[in-house]
């Protein structure tokens, strides 16, 4: 269980980090590829973020499966991951 929660909040840190960086950043960046095409597509840090948050998820999910069912510490896992995702 511990590498799981190491692995959880190292996530977490970069989760963090990214959101700042990607804060005032465009969903969308312009490319050329020098070939004659280009047009935009979608920024690679935003991909990136959507790649770690769903780890993330994934690793809360594994711990809140390993608590008794009905559990406070279950219910903060649930809560921690509502306020990683909506910012807090």
């Amino acid at each position: 269980m511990l590498p799981l929660m190491s692995n959880i909040a190292f996530l977490k840190v970069k989760l963090d980090e990214a959101r700042r960086e990607l804060m005032h950043e465009s969903i969308f960046t312009a490319y050329d590829n020098g070939g004659g095409q280009s047009g935009l597509r979608e920024h690679p840090g935003f991909s990136a973020y959507n790649r770690l948050f769903t780890t993330f998820s994934r690793g809360i999910k594994q711990l809140t499966d390993m608590m008794p069912s009905g559990s406070t510490a279950g219910d903060a896992l649930i809560d921690y991951l509502n306020e990683t995702r909506f910012g807090g």
